[in-house]
């Protein structure tokens, strides 16, 4: 299953890879010899969380979107599913970008270049309808993995049962496809039980494992 390791994952990119637009709060000052003593603005750990956020919810709904227009769904429960998912990713980004601004922030309104990048060899090689619902598990369990990461963290507590609620949904994606790849309650037809690893994590369906780090391709 292509979920990386939070420690793992792209270590090089951490919150300095955050754009210029940034909003920020002020930093403690740096001085730098020869010149007066300056300021230095250091991204708030909220706004790049929402940033996260959006950028991944937006890379969900265009991921759907790619699933759609495949012609690879056939089965009319996992096209229904699809598009319900994709209208509620769509209303997670919108959430975010408005936290985003509330605090100050520029919001992300587009998906997260990192992980469209990390995803792209399995998109570009899907071949049926089974390969689709296994590539959105596993990246809804990376979506899942990262806001549960980000709960407990916020500066703003008001965050933490905003993420906590987003989180929730997610799991329940991951709960629809993961029977669908367990064949519970019965095998679709055109989704064949999983064998390439198990469906459900074995520490349990909720873990921070496998979150992106914030300020990731954001």
């Amino acid at each position: 299953m292509t979920v990386l390791n939070r420690r793992q994952f792209l270590a090089a990119v951490a919150l300095g890879s955050l754009s210029a637009c940034s909003a920020g709060k002020p930093g403690p000052p740096t001085t730098i010899p020869g010149s007066t003593t300056t300021t230095v603005l250091v991204p708030s750990p909220d706004i790049a969380a929402l940033r996260l956020g959006s950028s991944i919810e937006h890379y969900l709904v265009s991921l759907y979107g790619l699933a759609a227009g495949s012609g690879l769904l056939r089965t009319q429960d996992i096209i229904d599913a699809a598009k319900y998912f994709s209208d509620q990713h769509a209303d997670h980004a919108g959430a975010f970008e408005q936290a985003t601004r509330d605090h100050g922030g520029e919001p992300f309104t587009s998906a997260n270049p990192v992980i469209a990048e990390m995803f792209k060899p399995r998109l570009d090689a899907l071949t049926n309808e089974a390969d689709v619902v296994k590539l959105a598990y596993d990246v809804e369990v990376m979506t899942a993995a990262t806001y549960d990461a980000a709960v407990g963290h916020f500066e703003d507590l008001h965050l933490n049962a905003a993420m906590t609620r987003i989180c929730g949904i997610e799991a329940r994606h991951i709960a629809v496809f993961g029977m669908m790849l367990s064949g519970l309650p019965a095998p679709l037809p055109g989704v064949a039980v999983r064998d390439d690893s198990p469906a459900f994590p074995l520490s349990g369906l909720q873990s921070a494992s496998g979150a992106v780090a914030p300020g990731t391709g954001v």
